[in-house]
């Protein structure tokens, strides 16, 4: 009996746990406020459980101050963590843009609220839900950019991969009003915004090769303006791929 089962888990039909298929959004939301300490984002659907939840926020305090992100959180309490290095203020306009995700989320989660530490003149966040992502190291790369006050059409952070597939999101505001985006095969979110006041937008890409990644495209006046990226890996990116098994003994993995 013992030679039969080592016979048959021989005969092994091999599969990659954790090397899911390439990423993809589930469900996206936004939400604009004026004037705001909470910006309050819900999601059509309950997310599923194991994916990567994503929010990139921009937001505009007149006169300065300039108030950041202290928490971010959903309705079944998992508490988010920020980009760090997605992370930039402007100083001139009092820009700021952040983003901030939770890996392996549980599923049904609905409700998105981020609190500033103090309130804005305006706020843009988008929030994504994303399949496939690595839940164990999801980033593979993030950044921002600043203007010179004194450049027009705002550009995103260039951001070099490591992992075949990527999706990146860009967030930006901007000073004058900006048409575009959507461009560079990007998907745009949403655009929002007054001339000569506040714009935000945000879009992702979905790439399927390492790259030095061209970010999206806007068209404005010579102004202020800041961005941020974050690039988020694949479950094969992070290395977790673990050898499985199929047997007529059942299902195995190995360690």
């Amino acid at each position: 009996m013992r030679t039969l089962r080592l016979a048959l888990m021989i005969v092994l039909a091999f599969s990659a746990r954790g090397a899911s298929a390439a990423v993809s959004v589930v469900q996206s939301a936004t939400h604009h406020s004026a004037g705001s300490l909470i910006d309050v984002v819900t999601l059509a659907a309950g997310t599923s459980a194991g994916n990567l939840l994503a929010i990139g926020c921009v937001g505009d305090k007149i006169g300065g101050g300039q108030p950041a992100i202290s928490t971010v959180i959903d309705d079944k309490l998992q508490h988010w963590v920020a980009a760090t290095a997605a992370k930039a203020q402007e100083t001139t306009r009092f820009y700021t843009t952040e983003i901030w995700l939770f890996k392996n989320t549980v599923a049904s989660a609905t409700i998105i609220t981020v609190t500033w530490t103090g309130a804005q003149s305006d706020t843009d966040c988008w929030a994504l839900e994303i399949s496939g992502a690595s839940i164990t190291v999801p980033q593979d790369g993030n950044g921002s950019v600043l203007s010179n006050q004194s450049t027009a059409n705002p550009v995103t952070p260039t951001i070099t991969t490591t992992n075949n597939n990527d999706i990146i999101l860009e967030v930006i505001a901007e000073q004058h009003g900006m048409t575009g985006g959507g461009n560079n095969g990007y998907t745009l979110l949403s655009l929002d915004g007054a001339p000569n006041d506040y714009a935000g937008a945000a879009s992702y890409k979905i790439f399927t090769s390492t790259c030095t990644c061209t970010g999206d495209s806007f068209t404005a006046a010579a102004g202020a303006w800041i961005s941020s990226a974050v690039a988020f890996t694949d479950g094969a990116g992070s290395g977790g791929a673990t050898p499985c098994y199929r047997s007529l003994l059942g299902v195995g993995c190995l360690p």
